[in-house]
C-alpha cells in the first residue's frame, strides 16, 4: 500500500464489508419496519457526513494512521488506522440503534487478511472502545451508537 492511502483504503474496505453484510441489511431493515434490498444499503451508508433526511444511517469517518518502523528497506511493518464507525439515528435512546452497531462490530471486527484497493491488506480490526453521544441539530435530536476501531494495515 502507498504510504498516505492508509486511510481512505480502511474507508473504502469498511464501506464495502458494511455494504455487503446480511447483518447490517437486516438490522437496518428492522429498523426501518421493512425489509431491506441487498443494494439498498449502500444509500444508508456514509464517509464523514451524512445527507439529511435519510434514518438510520451508518457514518464511519477514518483519522491519520500510526506507522511502526522497521530497520531496512521498507518504510514501515504496518499502520494502525483509527476507524469511527457508527450508528445515527433520529431516535429517543439508544436502544433502537444498538442492533445495528452490533451489526457493525460483528461486520467488521475481526475481519483480517482482507485485500484493500490500495495494494495492501487488512491484517486486523480491533476495538478501541465504545461511542454513544447525543446531537442536537436544531428541533431534531439524534443519538450515535458505535465503536472506535483500529485497522492495521500493511
Amino acid at each position: 500500500m502507498r504510504l498516505g492511502d492508509e486511510g481512505l483504503a480502511v474507508l473504502e474496505w469498511a464501506y464495502s464489508a458494511l455494504c455487503g453484510a446480511v447483518s447490517v441489511r437486516d438490522a437496518l431493515g428492522v429498523y426501518l419496519g421493512t425489509p431491506l434490498e441487498q443494494d439498498a444499503v449502500e444509500g444508508y451508508v456514509w464517509t464523514d457526513v451524512a445527507p439529511d433526511g435519510v434514518d438510520p444511517v451508518v457514518v464511519l469517518s477514518a483519522g491519520e494512521g500510526t506507522d511502526v518502523p522497521v530497520v531496512g528497506p521498507h518504510p514501515r511493518l504496518f499502520t494502525g488506522v483509527p476507524l469511527n464507525v457508527r450508528a445515527v439515528g433520529r431516535v429517543e435512546n439508544y436502544d433502537a440503534l444498538a442492533p445495528l452497531s452490533r451489526a457493525i462490530y460483528t461486520t467488521l471486527v475481526g475481519n483480517h487478511n482482507a485485500p484493500v484497493s490500495a495494494g495492501g491488506r487488512v491484517l486486523t480490526c480491533t476495538r478501541s472502545g465504545p461511542i454513544q453521544y447525543p446531537e442536537d441539530a436544531g428541533s431534531i435530536q439524534y443519538r450515535h451508537l458505535g465503536h472506535l476501531l483500529t485497522v492495521t494495515t500493511q
